[in-house]
């Protein structure tokens, strides 16, 4: 259960953030991560939408790595 809670955190930071960066690009934003420009900052931002793509990545590794179990 433990793993597949992380593995849909995972995902869901990886769309969100990548979702975000797409938009921006385009002149566009998420709603509900409008306050982060509003309060941070355009750069601030973009390198915050990019620690999201990096952790959803690394969690959704780190859920699917078997750590040596043979199964």
């Amino acid at each position: 259960m433990q793993k597949s809670l992380l593995t849909l955190t995972g995902f869901l930071l990886f769309i969100v953030g990548f979702l975000a960066v797409c938009l921006s690009l385009i002149g566009g934003q998420l709603t509900y991560l409008k306050w982060l420009k509003d309060l941070l900052g355009p750069i601030t931002t973009m390198i915050i939408y990019f620690c999201m793509i990096v952790v959803g990545l690394v969690l959704v590794i780190l859920a699917k790595t078997n750590y040596g179990k043979n199964s």
